[in-house]
């Protein structure tokens, strides 16, 4: 009797954890944060217990774990969408964390199965290695000895046919180098990334917890690769001084950097990564800070539930090889007719809001969300192991909400983060003729401290970006500013403009 009892104060004990847990997903999720409460149990339980024990910001956690699941699924699968058309399921991510964000501790834990992975292979690496030198190296003699050969009948002008078919014959028989199973690269020159992904395995990632490595560094000077790479399209690299060769794989990216450096790269060099498309292909998030108010919480079974994300990343590795040296065409997942049904309505609100703006880097972004949307449904459904070859209806919905996160964070990224001086001014304009026409039987004129105070984009509050939107207004003659004398004897900066209020 008393072990039954025991047994269901265990299940009662249970499900109350259960609940509670899912009372604080649901309340960290209303608060607006990364929507991580719709990711398929083993991803979201994982996310709670790294944002309870490591205090780190959900949306690098968030960002870290899908680039995990990317990474460890991309060598068996592809998706399959409705057109047709055959495409890789792997993720570009970039998180915007400042420091002390805990980057380095949230990337060695969600990572570590693939770190542990490398670690083991080194050996078996070091020995199959060791093995071909000695190969080569029987090999090289061998052909010596018909070299030779070939050389003394050719001095005396007699017949060496033999001794051509046995070296096309021994050419065939030359020992291949051993693949090394290199699935992270961090600090790399594209050269040697190209050539390694052609020399080892091609299916691997850049990852990297400091990216400033990355974006200051020359592995971002080739960006028509890292394009490439993304679509799985083959890139050929032709060489002068040595054999050219083509790579084509599925490639995944983290780049965790801080806020203010990718602002310097992205005045630096965003006219060519927007140009080029390499920016669209991210999903990119700017965290919500948590340094001041971590509270740390130890959670029992946090273990357990880091326990079975890396289980299952396990569980894939195991097979990467043999994939790779065997050339396994890999799985392909397609969309439920359901879920088909949903994409096309998706895609079409989302070619009515790219023709609602005009920024080039947002509706660059907006025009690879649907594909973004459906490699994301394809790793929620094959890293979870749902039954079939087909995302379900709820699998793709859930999806569709962790995409719609990243839309709204693209749409504040690239309207006011990075916003150009020039793009500020439009919007300030058209913002500042509003609040002129409601200013009845008075002078078209708006006080600038009112302007930083009130205007809705709050990045122009910012002395130095409202002063930069203000110079270009007033180079273009659509305003100027005039100092005027309040009665207390103070002086006011005044922004007028050139027509009756209404004009607009």
């Amino acid at each position: 009797m008393s072990e039954l009892s025991n047994m269901h104060q265990s299940a009662t004990q249970i499900r109350d954890e259960h609940q509670t847990t899912q009372q604080s997903i649901s309340a960290l999720q209303q608060s607006g944060a990364y929507p991580f409460g719709v990711f398929p149990p083993v991803l979201r339980d994982t996310i709670y217990s790294l944002v309870l024990n490591v205090q780190a910001p959900v949306e690098l956690i968030a960002g870290a774990v899908l680039s995990a699941v990317s990474l460890a699924c991309q060598t068996f699968i592809k998706v399959q969408f409705p057109d047709g058309r055959i495409k890789p399921c792997s993720l570009y991510n970039i998180v915007l964390a400042g420091s002390g964000e805990r980057k380095s501790a949230v990337y060695s834990l969600v990572m570590q199965p693939f770190l542990d992975y490398e670690k083991e292979q080194i050996y078996e690496y070091e020995q199959a290695l060791k093995k071909y030198k000695l190969q080569l190296l029987i090999w090289q003699n061998k052909q010596n000895v018909i070299m030779k050969k070939m050389a003394r009948k050719m001095e005396r002008n007699g017949d060496y046919e033999d001794e051509e078919n046995e070296l096309v014959e021994h050419e065939l028989e030359k020992p291949v180098k051993p693949p090394r199973m290199k699935l992270i690269y961090s600090d790399t020159t594209p050269e040697a990334l190209q050539y390694s992904l052609y020399e080892n395995i091609s299916s691997a990632g850049l990852m990297s917890d400091e990216a400033s490595v990355f974006f200051a560094g020359r592995a971002k000077n080739n960006l028509g690769f890292l394009n490439q790479m993304w679509d799985g399209s083959p890139f050929d690299i032709e060489r002068r001084s040595s054999e050219s060769f083509s790579v084509e794989g599925s490639f995944t990216m983290l780049l965790m950097i801080q806020p203010d450096l990718f602002m310097q790269y992205f005045m630096k060099h965003g006219k060519i990564a927007k140009g080029s498309g390499f920016l669209a292909r991210f999903l990119v998030s700017s965290v919500s800070s948590t340094q001041g108010q971590r509270q740390p919480i130890i959670q029992n079974n946090f273990e357990d539930l880091l326990g079975k994300f890396h289980a299952r990343i396990k569980e894939l590795l195991v097979n990467v090889k043999e994939h790779m040296q065997n050339n396994v065409e890999p799985e392909r997942i397609r969309l439920s007719q359901s879920a088909g049904i949903i994409l096309f309505e998706y895609q079409m609100d989302i070619e009515r809001l790219i023709s609602e703006h005009k920024i080039e880097a947002l509706t660059s972004f907006l025009s690879k969300v649907p594909e973004n949307l459906v490699r994301l449904a394809a790793l929620f459904h094959y890293f979870c192991e749902e039954d079939g070859d087909e995302v379900t209806e709820n699998t793709f919905k859930n999806a569709r909400v962790v995409m719609d996160y990243y839309i709204k964070q693209s749409m504040v990224l690239y309207t006011r983060t990075l916003a150009s001086p020039e793009q500020d001014a439009e919007y300030l304009y058209h913002w500042m003729l509003t609040q002129v026409n409601r200013l009845e039987g008075e002078s078209p004129k708006l006080c600038k401290a009112y302007v930083r105070r009130r205007v809705s984009r709050t990045h122009l509050r910012n002395n130095g970006r409202l002063n930069a939107a203000l110079k270009v207004l007033t180079e273009e003659g659509r305003i100027t500013i005039e100092c005027e004398k309040n009665k207390n004897g103070s002086t006011s900066e005044m922004i007028c403009f050139d027509f009756p209020t209404c004009h607009y």
